[in-house]
């Protein structure tokens, strides 16, 4: 079953009926809590994968609330809540389902401007994922560096609320 969402609409949005989409803007009115996050994937563009290596970057401006998540993510491993399996950096970095690295960087705010960039480098087996985060224009360098493709599909990026009202949007940028 593919998550495609019509032409109009290039955001996927999980099952929680939560979050609303509307364009590149991804909305939660209600809060949301510890045990449970909004997701949305956004399907513009074939996404990256080892077969297209990138570079691919993207910027999340957060227009209203904070503890918003941005990363990546593939099709298969996205859903409502802890379901949703993705590299995510919200000052902390999580896989989407635990801590990996606490204070990488600042958290998101209403305000910030958060840029992933995500690139597929080739490796001395498999290829390796690199990928890296600037919030509000500093560099905070390389977030994740992931050997081999463990079965992922093409990477989209992916916001995730932990609480809300939140707003955000999305949109392609060149990568440098």
């Amino acid at each position: 079953v593919s998550l495609r969402p019509p032409p109009a609409m290039p955001f996927v949005v999980d099952a929680s009926g939560k979050v609303a989409a509307d364009g590149n803007q991804v909305t939660i009115r209600e809060p949301a809590s510890m045990s449970m996050h909004f997701n949305a994937l956004w399907l513009e563009g074939p996404g990256l994968s080892p077969a297209r290596p990138g570079p691919v970057a993207f910027a999340v401006d957060v227009l209203e609330g904070d503890s918003l998540w941005v990363g990546w993510a593939d099709e298969d491993h996205f859903g409502a809540g802890w379901a949703c399996k993705c590299l995510a950096y919200g000052g902390n970095l999580s896989d989407g389902g635990a801590l990996l690295r606490a204070a990488f960087g600042p958290p998101l705010r209403a305000g910030s401007t958060v840029i992933v960039r995500g690139e597929w480098r080739p490796g001395p087996g498999a290829a390796c994922l690199s990928v890296h985060v600037s919030v509000d224009g500093r560099g905070l360098g390389e977030a994740f560096c992931i050997d081999g493709e463990d079965g992922m599909g093409a990477l989209h990026p992916v916001i995730s609320f932990s609480t809300g009202p939140a707003t955000a949007r999305i949109r392609p940028v060149v990568p440098c």
